[in-house]
């Protein structure tokens, strides 16, 4: 009996496992929110999705940029989403790397890299405000946090091979995407229709990740876990089955 419950009360925590990451993962929709209603507040200039970056979105000040003129009147609303995106990325893996078969150690920490990476472009916005030169350490905390997401995606498909192969496969061809956009931005962002456009491949795709893998934990944790009674039934059918 006890061996039951113990069994039992196992099942329920990796359910709410299951739940607790999937909302923390769905979560990453808000950046697609807050990103359209901080672009529609732009109006002389209207931003651009080939043209602009994503970080435009986060510029504090109004003002000529490269080839460019950004002023983003929500700027805050833009850089608060990716700290909270960063915050969701990191908390999603803590709560979930235990449901991972394989390489969770190493998924793991490029999750607090990926989400601290995040976090530092929100909190280091692409500007030169007050003498102190953000753009470096913008920049580079973007291409840490895309580089070591499009890895961990990587590991998680191969964690996940033998648990669904096309699964594996989406997440491994949605890192590559990632990483030859982030490849295409970096050495020839002019190159087709303006960096808009490479850069999202490179950035958004991470988000869809997170929001598609959201949906499959929520729907694996809402089924109904078996009963330690079915789940016995199960075993000793098979071990008559084994001896007949």
């Amino acid at each position: 009996m006890g061996d039951r419950s113990s069994r039992g009360a196992t099942r329920a925590g990796v359910r709410r496992r299951f739940l607790a990451a999937g909302v923390l993962l769905l979560a990453s929709l808000q950046y697609f929110v807050c990103t359209f209603v901080v672009a529609a507040a732009w109006a002389d200039p209207a931003y651009d999705l080939f043209d602009n970056y994503i970080s435009d979105l986060g510029i504090r000040t109004c003002g000529p940029y490269a080839v460019r003129y950004v002023c983003s009147p929500l700027h805050e609303v833009m850089n608060t989403s990716l700290i909270i995106q960063g915050a969701l990325t990191i908390l999603a893996a803590v709560i979930g790397y235990r449901l991972i078969p394989r390489f969770r150690g190493a998924i793991l920490t490029l999750a607090f890299v990926t989400g601290a990476g995040i976090a530092l472009v929100g909190l280091v916005p692409g500007s030169i405000e007050g003498g102190v030169r953000a753009i470096p350490v913008h920049g580079l905390a973007a291409f840490v946090a895309v580089t070591a997401g499009d890895v961990m995606i990587v590991l998680l498909g191969l964690a996940l091979w033998r648990v669904s192969k096309p699964g594996s496969l989406a997440l491994i061809a949605a890192a590559l995407v990632s990483a030859a956009s982030m490849y295409w931005v970096t050495v020839a962002p002019h190159a087709i229709l303006g960096p808009g456009l490479p850069e999202r491949l490179a950035i958004d795709s991470f988000f869809v990740v997170c929001a598609v893998l959201g949906v499959r934990l929520l729907v694996a944790g809402r089924r109904k876990p078996e009963s330690a009674a079915a789940a016995d039934a199960r075993r000793d059918e098979a071990v008559l089955a084994l001896e007949a």
